[in-house]
């Protein structure tokens, strides 16, 4: 017997197609027996597989949102390596590429899972990330926020820094500051170790004195310390976000929108003169500004994502 629609081989009592899915319940079973084109057949229209990926989709980017644990290692990976030995972490981001391209190539433009992300989503079980569109943004701007932190300077004092070539510093003094200060580019998370071991300092030094101006600075440099703890907390919740699966967006939203804040209120503080933040109104690093794009991207892309499931509810 054939199937009506495809001519496929089938037996009796089949009630689809393997082939086509077609329903053969549709037909009587005295016409199984002659393939015709499915508009002669019945009215019946066959039971389509779903596509996995749009037409419309990029194949590398369908590739990158069907593989996404092994998208995510490999940023997250090459980023922290990057913040602490610069050239490996290079060497990772390139070997990286090519590998990525490597099983592309292999897997071609289907849209199934290959084994190797099979094996790390296993390890690495991300939740709710099949209609998320934004996925590979979102991992760049995990990676931007880990470098912003750990490497780029908050602040960049390399000019000053410069004075201990002169006459203003001896050798010995200037040696120490640069080690302290890793010559004058202070990452967001060493500045808040020494925001952090200078407010203890003070703290224990003016114990007694209640004077405005001691209380004042201290106040001041607590702020700052927390302000700092609060985003590196975030920076790690939008990774951990990737986890929970019934609160990823909300707590993704509140990852990004918080640092924007901060980084915002600090900004319009140096704009104007504050007072506790004027003394850095020159010297804000590249980490400072790369920081506030990956918080303000993470805030846009969870608001669009939290638009589209309200329209689907």
């Amino acid at each position: 017997m054939k199937c009506p629609n495809c001519g496929a081989d089938i037996t009796a009592g089949q009630k689809f197609c393997n082939k086509c899915g077609f329903d053969l319940t549709s037909v009587a079973p005295n016409k199984q027996a002659e393939p015709k084109n499915i508009k002669e057949a019945s009215p019946a229209k066959p039971v389509e597989a779903k596509p996995t990926q749009a037409s419309n989709t990029s194949p590398i980017l369908g590739f990158l949102s069907n593989n996404p644990a092994m998208i995510f290692v490999f940023v997250l990976l090459s980023a922290f390596v990057y913040c602490f030995y610069t050239d490996i972490g290079i060497i990772i981001f390139v070997l990286g590429i090519l590998g990525i391209l490597y099983l592309y190539s292999k897997n071609g433009k289907s849209s199934q899972e290959i084994e190797f992300n099979k094996t790390i989503e296993g390890i690495i079980p991300l939740k709710g990330q099949n209609d998320n569109k934004f996925l590979l943004l979102e991992f760049l701007a995990y990676g931007a926020n880990i470098i912003a932190i750990f490497k780029l300077p908050i602040l960049d004092l390399t000019d000053i820094f410069k004075l201990a070539d002169s006459n203003i510093f001896t050798s010995a003094i200037g040696d120490r500051l640069n080690d302290i200060f890793n010559g004058g580019n202070i990452s967001l998370y060493k500045f808040g170790t020494l925001i952090s071991k200078l407010t203890t300092i003070l703290s224990s030094y003016y114990k007694d004195d209640k004077t405005s101006e001691a209380t004042e600075l201290i106040r001041g440099l607590t702020e700052i310390k927390w302000g700092i703890y609060v985003i590196i907390f975030c920076a790690l919740l939008a990774i951990v976000s990737k986890f929970i699966k019934n609160y990823e967006i909300p707590a993704q939203l509140i990852a990004g929108a918080v640092p924007t804040l901060i980084f915002i209120l600090v900004y319009f503080r140096i704009k104007n003169g504050g007072s506790d933040y004027a003394v850095l109104a020159t010297f804000l690093g590249s980490g400072f500004y790369l920081a506030l794009v990956a918080s303000v991207v993470l805030v846009i892309t969870s608001l669009i994502r939290i638009g589209k499931n309200q329209k689907k509810a």
